[in-house]
């Protein structure tokens, strides 16, 4: 008997534990969007982003990349003429 008392008196213990546990929590609602726009890294990154995208559509900028890719190109096929393109290099 003492041992089933002490059973009841137990469980009751946990279920009380485990309703005050489950009423203490609370639903919250956060609207991401707005907490991401006052981050200033999302304001740099938006900055930088709209920087790009106005650069990208100038002649000049595509014209200068274009060279650079020319560049880039005929120097990987000098170093392939030559047998020292490897991958280290290759990056170079």
């Amino acid at each position: 008997m003492n041992k089933m008392l002490k059973t009841t008196v137990y469980l009751i213990f946990i279920s009380l534990s485990l309703a005050s546990q489950l009423t203490a929590q609370e639903i919250v609602y956060a609207n991401v969007d707005t907490i991401i726009q006052l981050m200033p890294e999302y304001k740099k990154a938006q900055e930088a982003i709209e920087d790009y995208h106005r650069n990208w559509k100038t002649p000049d900028y595509l014209i200068l990349k274009t060279e650079e890719l020319t560049d880039f190109y005929k120097r990987i096929a000098k170093k392939e003429r030559e047998g020292k393109l490897s991958y280290k290099e290759f990056l170079k």
